[in-house]
């Protein structure tokens, strides 16, 4: 009974397969044998269940298409920490709610946000990172980024695409900010060295290719800092050079300075050729804040 089990919890139903009637399991729970955790859910031996035990218990409580999530599955990643009162599980919208587990139920659960890890059924590590972003569980987003980097494979692609199919997730404004901050999108070789030399520099909170609104109109940019309404353009010769583009280019940055942006412009030539001097700019422009 024991080898059928995982994480020493087992199913009743797993039991009447392996041939046990209604008495070999009551004589088994009068014994110590069998103990009871859920609803039809038993610990094999032992009552006091390993944490990845308790996990599986609260997932095979709430039925076959339930999953490990939200914090509990942060903390079995090991990206968030935090107590074990109750178990988080996403199930159907069926599942009633059970003693020690504290129950999601969105309209629906995509078989490309799950997995089994250990043999948990489980949201994976982008969908966990997207439920635990939601301002209700009040968490450091950018430390929990940084932590599933550190703990996972994690991959933000993974996390661009769970975003992508999940827009209007009430964490999806929160993850998306975090993990532009850590992971900037960039679309040239230009915009990498500017990340790059920002890095070294310690400047921080800023966004890459992001709108801005410039009056009634929406703009993208290279690189904004929201609160202190700084934009930075990079421009090369090969893109940026002609008179047309230098006219287009001129006009971009009326219309942001006239809606109350900072707009800087730097070449290719300064990021790469005196990036101390471009670094030094955009510090003065955003102030005290900008190295924190």
């Amino acid at each position: 009974m024991l080898a059928a089990s995982r994480h020493g919890v087992i199913h009743r139903d797993r039991l009447v397969a392996l041939g046990l009637s209604h008495s070999d399991l009551a004589y088994r729970l009068q014994t110590g044998r069998l103990h009871r955790v859920h609803k039809l859910v038993y610990a094999v031996g032992r009552p006091d269940l390993p944490l990845d035990g308790r996990f599986l218990a609260a997932v095979l409580a709430c039925g076959a298409r339930a999953k490990l999530s939200n914090r509990s599955a942060g903390r079995k990643y090991r990206f968030l920490g935090g107590g074990t009162d109750r178990i988080d599980v996403t199930a159907p919208r069926g599942i009633k709610p059970k003693p020690g587990i504290r129950l999601h139920r969105p309209l629906s659960l995509s078989d490309l946000d799950t997995t089994v890890v250990d043999g948990i059924p489980i949201t994976t590590v982008a969908r966990t990172l997207l439920d635990c972003s939601t301002p209700a569980m009040r968490v450091d987003v950018g430390k929990m980024v940084h932590e599933a980097g550190v703990q996972t494979e994690f991959d933000a692609r993974d996390v661009w695409d769970v975003l992508a199919r999940h827009p209007n997730h009430p964490g999806a404004r929160r993850l998306d900010g975090a993990l532009r901050e850590e992971h900037p999108v960039t679309r040239s070789g230009l915009e990498d060295a500017m990340v790059a030399l920002l890095r070294r520099a310690g400047i921080s909170g800023f966004r890459t290719n992001w709108n801005v609104w410039a009056g009634e109109e929406l703009m993208e940019v290279d690189f904004v800092w929201l609160d202190a309404r700084v934009i930075v353009e990079v421009d090369s010769h090969r893109y940026h050079g002609s008179r047309w583009r230098r006219r287009r280019d001129a006009e971009k940055t009326r219309k942001l300075q006239a809606a109350g942006w900072i707009v800087l412009r730097f070449w290719a030539t300064e990021i790469n050729g005196t990036p101390e001097r471009v670094a030094r700019t955009i510090a003065a422009t955003l102030g005290p804040s900008s190295d924190e």
